[in-house]
């Protein structure tokens, strides 16, 4: 499982809406559909999304451009 953070922006905008946190299965690829259920909506109703873009987010303990094995 990876976790996820899912941002939604609203059409035509570049600023963030809201965000949800989630675990997946795997990383949702551009062209994906994603519904969303919460426990306010009865089902089937909810926030159906596409994914547009996939943007990496990565940590790394180093501070140098590489690693040398010893």
């Amino acid at each position: 499982m990876v976790r996820a953070h899912v941002v939604i922006r609203e059409v035509g905008s570049l600023k963030p809406d809201y965000s949800l946190e989630f675990e997946l299965p795997e990383i949702p690829r551009p062209g994906d559909y994603i519904s969303i259920q919460r426990p306010d909506t009865p089902a089937p109703y909810g926030e159906d999304i596409i994914v547009r873009k996939v943007w990496w987010r990565l940590g790394h303990p180093e501070t140098g451009g590489t690693t040398t094995n010893p």
